[in-house]
């Protein structure tokens, strides 16, 4: 059987044609420019991303990388880690840069893939128009953390997987090489997903094309199998070390519901995390009839790319895809349930390039129908999809952590001479300048760092003039702070994102 792609169609969808690849290429990237803000970091980027950044030297980086003990996960993150180091090296440590260094990865990727693609204008019109309105991009372009170096490197791999099964290209197996390493390196969930998205490449060869390609740039291959091995490894090192994803919560039905939640595109029409994690299903209620309309509105569309697959990928690939991809959703489910890890959809972020091809071709299938409403059906889906975007970038309810607001409240009480404990990340502290005691003892002029106090500790220690606390069950799981505040004569001063702010004294 001739190799068919597994990331593109034999053919396209309709006879019509979009001549937009430049074009829509830059559409696109005006589109994710505006997804990423300046707003404050929160606690996973501030924990990560801008304290690797941060650090003066690459020494400096890989000593604080190995300060790190048990339950702290930055080395299982190495590649974006000494990716965004570099990065602010050059651009800054700014909260916009710091998120902005996802912009060249997923260009890139997209890029390739738009370029790969051909003559196939119809088709890259289809990737062009659901990838710039994309929510799940949106969203965690909006982050500095590795997921859309995973997001491009699958992308890469896409690209380069659908030349390589009709062409043998030095170039486009340098590209599928590199997509590889950036995905494998991302993270230690990313090796998984690498290793998904090879298996499904190979099947859609043929052992004949692989061998031959193999054998026609034995060094390249070669090269790349060994910085496989030697990540692996690093991977091994890491967990002996100690090294784990934080253990908030476990994975259960509810947590692979919202992993296609996101990924297809309903988040910004609901609720936002802060509220999910407060409230459970009960905060969903308000925003039903939005996201039922989406939901009703997505399912032509996905049933549409559905049958384009089945038409124009040959059964034997669409099956080793589902098998391979699907095999690693359910492993790393059971080890979110073995280990208390809780999996949500950016840990599956390489299944975007799954839900952008069967969009894309469902979109185009729509839009190329005689029927009088498939197009009006497009303009609504796209429409909707913007929708979610823009909401995911501006609505008050998506906002995360505000550390730079609480910082500031803590600086001024610094400054006024009184005494304040931290009970958040002391890592967002010190990146928006809060001076922290360092030894654990309360100092004048600093700030005292708590996470998960006792309640004799507590009782050990003088009560400050002001408290403020964020995250009760990452900072006070065992309800110690919560209950001095409502026992002792504190009032609420604010609310901000994530955090209260408490004051010693009437109100």
């Amino acid at each position: 059987m001739p190799a068919s792609p597994p990331f593109s169609p034999a053919g396209g969808a309709s006879t019509e044609r979009f001549p937009i690849s430049w074009p829509g290429l830059g559409l696109v990237c005006i589109l994710w420019v505006v997804a990423v803000s300046g707003r404050s970091l929160w606690l996973d980027e501030a924990w990560a991303a801008a304290w690797a950044a941060k650090q003066p030297t690459l020494s400096a980086w890989w000593h604080d990388m190995n300060q790190v003990g048990g339950g702290g996960n930055d080395k299982l993150t190495p590649l974006y880690l000494l990716y965004i180091w570099g990065f602010a090296k050059v651009f800054g440590l700014a909260e916009w840069t710091l998120r902005a260094g996802n912009l060249p990865w997923i260009i890139l990727g997209f890029g390739a893939w738009l370029r790969a693609s051909g003559g196939r204008e119809n088709f890259k019109w289809g990737l062009v128009v659901v990838a710039a309105t994309s929510p799940f991009i949106w969203y965690y372009l909006n982050e500095a953390r590795p997921y859309m170096i995973q997001a491009g490197s699958i992308f890469l791999i896409a690209a380069a997987a659908q030349q390589l099964c009709t062409a043998s290209s030095r170039f486009w197996l340098a590209v599928f090489c590199f997509g590889t390493v950036g995905l494998y390196g991302s993270n230690l969930l990313g090796a998984f997903w690498a290793g998904a998205a090879v298996a499904t490449t190979l099947v859609a060869l043929g052992w004949e094309r692989a061998r031959q390609l193999v054998r026609a740039h034995y060094a390249l291959c070669l090269a790349t199998f060994v910085i496989w091995v030697w990540m692996g490894i690093y991977y091994l090192w890491a967990l002996h070390q100690g090294s784990r994803a934080t253990a908030v919560g476990t994975t259960d039905a509810k947590n692979l519901g919202f992993i296609f939640y996101e990924l297809f595109g309903f988040g910004g029409l609901g609720p936002g995390r802060l509220e999910i994690r407060g409230n459970g299903l009960e905060s969903f209620r308000p925003y039903f009839l939005g996201l039922a309309v989406y939901a009703m509105v997505l399912v032509p569309v996905v049933v549409s790319g559905w049958r384009q697959i089945l038409k124009l990928v040959p059964a034997r690939t669409v099956l080793f895809s589902v098998l391979f991809f699907g095999g690693v959703l359910v492993f790393l489910s059971l080890v979110g349930v073995v280990t208390h890890f809780r999996l949500l959809g950016r840990h599956c972020t390489p299944l975007l390039v799954l839900v952008v091809y069967l969009l894309a071709l469902g979109v185009v299938r729509l839009w190329s129908s005689p029927h009088w409403w498939a197009k009006g059906w497009v303009v609504l889906f796209v429409g909707l999809s913007l929708a979610s975007s823009l909401s995911l970038r501006f609505a008050p309810r998506h906002e995360k952590d505000n550390y730079r607001g609480a910082a500031v409240l803590a600086r001024q009480a610094l400054q006024n001479g009184k005494t304040v404990w931290w009970n958040a990340d002391d890592r967002g502290a010190a990146y928006y300048q809060v001076p922290l005691a360092t030894n654990g003892v309360a100092e004048d002029g600093r700030a005292l760092v708590l996470a998960n106090p006792s309640r004799e500790m507590l009782r050990a220690v003088a009560r400050p003039d002001v408290i403020i606390a964020s995250r009760r069950d990452v900072y006070d799981a065992g309800g110690a702070l919560a209950e001095l505040v409502t026992q002792a004569d504190y009032r609420l001063v604010t609310n901000l994102m994530a955090f209260t702010v408490w004051a010693r004294g009437p109100k």
